[in-house]
């Protein structure tokens, strides 16, 4: 179901045509009823006839609400340009113009209004002059009827023109990636809270979890309406009211976002091509202002209004009619995509200045009055669907949906990019469980995201982690001679990795034999501690002294290099059975084995059991104890030990 929306100065007769075409007064609230004018936004539902409905947008004329005209008209799919014939072009026809020229808004009706009150010597100027004024804006080949909603003179053919123009509109895209701005916020007795805006890109279902960008809270979807039609899905391009179960008003505001959990980033920089409004020839009009770098703005992109700063990168102004490129810093986040439109107002003297479609969300920081960031954004804005993944790549891996919100595609691109990445081996596929990669013919997008441990790389990055990978360890054999490995996470920590990334690269990297490894620990391939002749005199020693008190060591003695025991144990020549206490290989053997031999005799053995059978200390025969139990070869009971459950009686 299409959505217009109306434009035009106060007083042109938006409100009064939208009844007379409807049957329904968009003025809502009291106060606009008692004045006669139109404050907020309005809705409607006008019958085409044949079946065709469209949803109607009545937007305030007041320069000082045209805040809520922009929050209207972000998503439609026709204008209807409202302008009264006895007054024609007045200062807020030309501002909302503008809007919907920066808007992109490619179709429209002009509705020439007030017929009744002009001859048509008159009305021929009035065609005239509207037709100049829409000559180099998206609307200039928007038909011109004029009417009367007090008549009813032309509303017939007014209806004609709205319907044709419905009927050539192209099928909106369903690219999987549902958004809706939120235009309006209320409760329903009995039924909570619920938002309605015009439903962008995707469907959404009955009872599905839906996200709000960017307060990042999550709800579930309890009714969707449309055009007072209960609906089990909502498809793109239709005006919808979603019913969020445990929704509480104060935590939703005109602006914010309903979209897929994680599809919408939290944006807080914008990349974009600006385009000041105005004409260069004329320099002193109202409606001509010069944006300064640094200036602060107000930033309307789809429903939400935000204050920010601009920074100019490729010139200190941007004077009317003219274009840069920009970098705005927002006050507060909102949410937003590549692609979305991006309309700029200054408050004093209030007015519409710029406007133009985002290129990044949350880029980096761009140096100013460079070639190389002009020749970047450039390329960014005409990048291709493969280029703007592999460049959302080149910082390490993603999941698929991390690709399309980096890459800010639209989920159809995104996966289709993807595959054609994955064939060409441009893209490789990463897992941190055993598996196959996903068939490149089945869609890499749709194949990876049941999987959240499934990402893609570039051969680039893993080539360069490989590398960095090498040389940690490198440097860690060489400062630890005696170590038989790094620990898994100190070598993670040392690349700077993700715990999401560490663990499908390391799997990698061990299936690949790229390094060696044996539970926690990691190391060069080939990689083994070989004592030289010195050490091994002191490992001797060493061996000799406890050798001397096998089952009651002692402590090994001041001066001995705790690497090299740390080696030893390594070797299997020490066990260390707790900490700072360690037995010879073969009085461990021997402990172990009486331990089990007792078990098996009396039933079980006890502390002071296995002290006088060893004639030590409890503090050795207790730790031996601890030190099985916590191999499962034993277990406690009440004072004793028994067999553990991991230890069969054989």
């Amino acid at each position: 179901m299409p959505v217009i929306a109306t434009a035009g100065h106060i007083d042109h007769g938006k409100s009064a045509l939208v009844t007379a075409l409807t049957g329904t007064n968009p003025d809502r609230l009291p106060e606009e009823k008692t004045r006669g004018m139109t404050i907020d936004l309005g809705f409607a539902w006008l019958d085409l006839g044949d079946g065709q409905v469209a949803g109607v947008v009545d937007v305030p004329g007041h320069e000082r609400f045209i805040r809520h005209m922009l929050a209207g008209v972000g998503g439609i799919d026709l204008a209807l340009l409202v302008v009264a014939a006895d007054e024609v072009i007045m200062p807020q026809t030309r501002e909302h113009l503008a809007i919907l020229d920066l808007l992109e808004v490619q179709h429209g009706v002009v509705a020439l209004t007030k017929r009744d009150l002009v001859d048509d010597e008159w009305l021929t100027l009035a065609i005239e002059e509207v037709r100049a004024t829409l000559a180099d804006t998206s609307l200039r080949d928007s038909p011109i009827v004029p009417c009367s909603s007090r008549s009813g003179q032309g509303l017939a053919e007014l209806r004609a023109a709205l319907a044709a123009a419905l009927a050539s509109l192209p099928t909106r895209a369903d690219r999987g990636q549902p958004r809706l701005p939120i235009d309006r916020v209320f409760t329903l007795s009995g039924h909570g809270t619920v938002v309605t805006g015009a439903l962008l890109d995707g469907a959404f279902n009955l009872g599905q979890e839906v996200e709000v960008a960017p307060s990042g809270r999550r709800y579930r979807i309890r009714a969707l309406q449309s055009h007072q039609r209960k609906l089990e899905q909502a498809k793109p391009g239709s005006r919808v009211a979603i019913n969020l179960a445990g929704a509480e008003m104060a935590d939703l505001t005109r602006g914010m976002v309903v979209c897929l959990p994680g599809a919408l980033p939290t944006a807080w920089y914008l990349d974009l091509r600006l385009r000041a409004v105005g004409d260069r020839a004329r320099p002193h009009a109202r409606d001509n202002t010069v944006l300064a770098h640094n200036q602060r703005v107000t930033v309307h992109v789809g429903a939400a209004e935000v204050a920010g700063t601009v920074r100019l990168l490729d010139r200190d102004t941007v004077a009317p009619g003219e274009e840069g490129w920009a970098q705005i810093r927002l006050a507060a986040p909102l949410g937003a995509l590549r692609g979305d439109h991006c309309v700029l107002r200054v408050p004093s003297p209030a007015a519409t200045v710029a406007g133009g479609v985002i290129v990044a969300v949350n880029p980096p920081r761009h140096a100013r009055m460079r070639d190389e960031t002009v020749r970047r954004l450039e390329a960014l804005a005409a990048a291709s669907p493969e280029e703007r993944i592999l460049d959302a790549l080149a910082a390490g891996p993603l999941d698929a949906d991390a690709v399309i919100a980096r890459a800010q595609l639209p989920a159809d691109q995104a996966d289709e990019a993807l595959t054609a990445l994955a064939r060409a081996g441009r893209i490789v596929y990463l897992t941190a469980s055993d598996g196959e990669p996903p068939e490149a013919s089945s869609g890499a997008r749709t194949a990876t995201r049941a999987n959240s441990r499934v990402l893609w790389s570039t051969p680039t990055w893993l080539a360069e982690a490989a590398r960095r990978g090498l040389s940690v360890l490198k440097d860690y054999h060489h400062r630890y001679p005696l170590r038989r490995g790094m620990p898994v996470e100190a070598l993670r920590a040392a690349l700077g990795l993700e715990r999401r990334t560490w663990g499908p690269l390391l799997t990698r990297w061990r299936a690949e034999q790229h390094i060696g490894g044996a539970g926690d620990l990691v190391w060069e391939p080939g990689h083994r501690v070989v004592l030289n002749s010195a050490q091994e005199l002191a490992a001797t020693r060493i061996l000799a002294k406890l050798a001397m008190t096998p089952y009651a060591p002692g402590d090994i003695g001041e001066g001995v290099d705790f690497e090299l025991v740390t080696a030893l144990i390594e070797r299997g020549d020490l066990v260390r059975i707790a900490e700072g206490v360690v037995l010879g290989r073969d009085a461990y053997k021997t402990m172990r084995d009486a331990t089990l031999a007792t078990i098996d005799r009396e039933g079980q053995v006890t502390v002071a059991l296995l002290r006088d059978q060893f004639s030590t200390s409890r503090k050795y025969a207790q730790a031996l104890l601890e030190h099985l139990d916590d191999l499962h070869v034993t277990r406690r009971v009440g004072d004793g030990r028994v067999r553990g459950p991991a230890m069969s009686a054989s």
